[in-house]
């Protein structure tokens, strides 16, 4: 009976000391949630972008104005994220990169319309009025895809 007892308890600490490690360094569990945080701040920084984009009234005579107001904003915003996804380095998913560098085309595409814009003549505005209300609607879309 000792003998069996001393055998099972023996190939219980064999098994028990041999089995893979399943838990998570303090690091890894910190860049986990350092991850996560940046994510949600991202999510949140979109969704309030997009709020801010949907109270402009595009029919508004400060159109233009508060729709370069809230780009500007926002790149700035991007600025901040890009720093810190840099900064985390390795520990920034591979799809954190990606959805960050498309917002930051998209955003980089804009401005460089919104630039042409605003060195526009006030008849080329005329002339442009419906591509520029366009193109806001179709940047308010791309920015809900954003947030899936």
């Amino acid at each position: 009976m000792l003998f069996t007892v001393i055998a099972i308890f023996t190939t219980g600490l064999m098994v028990s000391c041999n089995s893979p490690q399943r838990n998570q360094t303090g690091t890894e569990v910190e860049d986990e949630i350092e991850e996560l945080d940046l994510n949600d701040e991202i999510n949140d920084g979109v969704a309030e972008f997009r709020s801010e984009l949907d109270e402009i009234d595009v029919e508004g005579e400060e159109f233009e104005n508060e729709f370069q107001e809230e780009v500007n904003d926002f790149q700035q915003t991007m600025d901040r994220w890009g720093r810190e996804i840099d900064q985390a380095g390795d520990n920034v998913s591979a799809e954190t990169r990606e959805a960050y560098n498309n917002m930051r085309q998209e955003l980089d595409q804009l401005d460089s319309k919104m630039e042409r814009w605003g060195n526009a003549t006030e008849e080329e505005l005329d002339e442009w009025g419906a591509e520029i209300k366009e193109e806001f609607n179709e940047f308010k879309v791309s920015v809900r895809g954003w947030e899936e």
